[in-house]
């Protein structure tokens, strides 16, 4: 049985095509409706909110200690 892709993989692999057939490997596409998506599933959610900005002082205090 088939399963249809979501959306957003369709989306991936149409930017990838794209890529190739330009031959443009270094292409940089910015998926602006999956930050958007994140943000309204971030303000709908309050514990994954939580979640992302613990997340987000970790990535902080790693960036900090390679940087000292």
């Amino acid at each position: 049985m088939n399963t249809p892709l979501p959306i957003r993989a369709t989306r991936e692999d149409d930017i990838a095509n794209l890529r190739q057939s330009l031959q443009l490997p270094q292409f940089n596409y910015v998926d602006f409706s999956a930050h958007r998506e994140r943000e309204e599933a971030l303000q709908r959610w309050p514990l994954l909110r939580e979640l992302d900005r613990i997340e987000a002082a970790g990535r902080a205090a790693a960036a900090e200690r390679v940087g000292a």
